[in-house]
């Protein structure tokens, strides 16, 4: 009996106001035809009344009806917005609709039961025909929500298509391309015939079709199977689909096959988890076209164009950038700041870290077409980057250099300098750089920091080139993994948890914005997190407080905890959105909106971002926190939701 009661108990704990509010909102689609029908009944009882007074109380019955329904369609429909995953400004538009519509279904009905002159007939027919054209557009609206902006406008005639919803994107691009017909009819009598001389080359044979991308073969099928339920207007399972940010989320780049998305859309179709939930599966095309597009990277700037809808110059300069990509194997991105320009006028960060291709010298000099455009070179770890460099076209909006363990030496420092003179940051450490690439380096005029730490420079060059430029930060210091603690001119570590993702890390740039890690921890809840100190070799110890345990110092070194405190009491300095460090800069923790988005960056005082950290993998939710170790700066940091 105590079990049972217990049990029972923690039934009711657990089914509790959200819960019941939740249920309610889910009877929607049960009730909102009940309002309908009885508007038909109203619409009739009030004619035939006209011409028999003995049809009155049944009028006002199905009136009182109507009203009752329409209040309790419209409640409904509001806790289902609020619960259901809707959100859009269609939805907003539907639950105003509906409110109006039962604020005159009630008027209708009290109109009628206390009104009983000619005016109150007058104001009760005006306003349930005006609660029936309210009706009919929150009824219109509310299909959209359900089946698509464009479910009535595509198969409307033409004319009436641009006032009953969006008209298909598909559709559009069909009459665009439809040829002018002729007025005049046609001959009857058949063509002459010509000879080989007499006919045109062009009409000789017709052009191949390009061939169709497979991000536009899957965002063909996902709009046609998916977007129904994963759009503005209905968000089911937190997820969008029509936007790309909704898509990295799914994807699993080192392991394909085991992508979240690739997984439901392979499951069997009696399975509860498989995906798209009605009807047949998807085209066994879009599945393969979404496997290859996965196994290659799945790259975001065409998968953007195509949900985006972009135009024909758009999709030409997106093509030529693909070429690009093809002739140099480099991959090739648009900087998180531009994501909203054209594509022809968006930055690139182009890279040969951590692809098959090797870089050379004909795949550097492919990089011609967007040379202009490109802001970071990465060939970082290349053993063949001096020689590759030697075909590096003019790049004359360059800011950041990767060079750190390649075989480049002081004379490929000085080439690179010639050609992009618009350098701020470079970075050549663990390579052959010895002083001699100080001087090209020293005539950089927007240099602003320089990574030398395992090369061939020493400290007294080092402070000579300071000395002649000032505004130049220029790090030296020990080797990474010497065992020493952590200098002043160290490479930044970054102290970084996400309740969400259940996990706490410490990383250590090897490359400006580019980290690894140097210790991982899974964690359950977090209450607070604190850096306690430098060890050795980059580590350091932790506190972290989790839910209801103690708090514990873990030694990132070994990963062990190396004290408890059961009487935690936090030291007040909450973490906040942005900081300031020692040299002015502000640090801020940004929400990730796009795919590419920075979660930290740090901002110099007239606007340009010094240095960004991007890790979305461990720690893309809301509410993670951040501690940034730079020197003596320790700045506690949180994403705000």
């Amino acid at each position: 009996m105590i079990e049972g009661a217990q049990e029972g108990e923690l039934a009711t704990q657990v089914f509790g106001t959200d819960q019941w509010l939740e249920f309610v909102g889910h009877l929607h689609p049960l009730v909102l035809h009940m309002p309908i029908g009885l508007l038909a009944a109203s619409l009739l009882l009030e004619f035939v009344s006209l011409f028999s007074r003995g049809t009155i109380p049944a009028r006002r019955v199905v009136h009182a009806a109507f009203g009752l329904s329409a209040v309790v369609a419209a409640v409904t429909g509001w806790l289902l917005a609020d619960t259901g995953g809707y959100g859009s400004s269609l939805v907003d538009e539907h639950r105003n609709l509906a409110i109006v519509a039962a604020v005159l279904g009630v008027i209708v009905a009290l109109v009628d039961l206390f009104g009983r002159d000619g005016t109150a007939a007058f104001a009760r027919r005006l306003a349930l025909f005006a609660c029936a054209a309210t009706l009919t557009l929150a009824g219109h609206s509310g299909g959209m929500i359900t089946h698509g902006r464009t479910f009535l406008s595509a198969v409307a005639p033409p004319e009436l298509a641009p006032w009953l919803g969006e008209e298909p994107k598909e559709r559009r691009r069909k009459r665009a391309v439809l040829p002018p017909t002729s007025s005049e009819p046609e001959s009857l009598e058949p063509a002459p015939e010509r000879t080989p001389e007499e006919t045109p080359e062009e009409t000789a044979a017709p052009a191949p079709s390009p061939e169709v991308s497979d991000v536009a073969i899957l965002v063909e099928a996902f709009r046609a199977r998916c977007f129904e339920c994963h759009q503005e207007d209905k968000v089911k399972g937190d997820l969008r689909l029509d936007v790309v940010s909704g898509w990295p989320d799914q994807l699993d780049l080192e392991s394909p096959e085991d992508s979240e998305m690739l997984y439901r859309v392979l499951l069997p179709r009696d399975d509860a988890d498989a995906m798209p939930p009605k009807g047949d599966a998807l085209d066994p095309g879009a599945i393969d076209a979404l496997r290859r597009w996965i196994e290659s990277g799945a790259p975001m700037d065409e998968l953007e164009r195509q949900l985006s809808g972009a135009s024909e110059d758009e999709q030409q300069a997106a093509a030529d950038l693909d070429d690009v990509r093809a002739m140099t194997g480099a991959r090739i991105a648009s900087i998180a700041a531009d994501l909203g320009l054209p594509s022809a006028s968006r930055r690139l960060d182009v890279s040969w870290r951590h692809v098959d291709v090797a870089p050379d010298a004909t795949r550097l000099a492919a990089l011609g077409p967007v040379a202009s455009r490109v802001v970071d070179l990465d060939l970082a770890g290349r053993s063949n980057a001096a020689a590759a460099l030697a075909g590096l076209p003019p790049m004359e909006v360059l800011e950041r250099l990767h060079l750190e363990r390649t075989d480049v030496d002081s004379e490929a420092v000085e080439a690179v300098c010639r050609a992009a003179p618009a350098l701020r940051y470079v970075n050549v450490h663990s390579t052959e750089v010895c002083g001699a690439a100080l001087e090209p380096l020293a005539e950089l005029e927007h240099l602003e920091r320089l990574v030398l730490f395992d090369t061939r420079v020493t400290a007294d060059e080092v402070d000579s080139f300071e000395a002649s430029r000032p505004g130049v930060r220029a790090t030296l210091g020990a080797a990474l993994m010497d065992g020493s603690a952590f200098g002043s001119d160290q490479p930044r570590r970054i102290l970084a948890a996400d309740p969400d993702e259940g996990r706490v890390a410490l990383l250590r740039e090897i490359a400006i914005g580019k980290p690894e890690v140097l210790w991982e921890r899974p964690i359950e809840g977090l209450d607070a997190m604190e850096w306690r100190g430098d060890t050795s070799g980059g580590h350091g110890r932790v506190l972290l407080a989790e839910g209801d345990g103690p708090a514990v110092v873990v030694d990132t070194a070994t990963d062990t905890v190396v004290e408890t405190l059961d009487a935690f009491e936090d030291d007040g300095t909450a973490p906040v959105a942005r900081a300031t460090l020692a040299s002015g800069h502000r640090v801020e923790a940004r929400p990730c909106q796009a795919p590419d988005d920075p979660q930290l960056v740090e901002v110099q005082p007239d606007g340009d971002i010094e240095w960004a950290f991007h890790d979305p993998k461990r720690f893309r939710g809301d509410g993670a926190r951040f501690i940034l170790l730079d020197g003596d700066d320790v700045l506690s940091l949180r994403r705000q939701r």
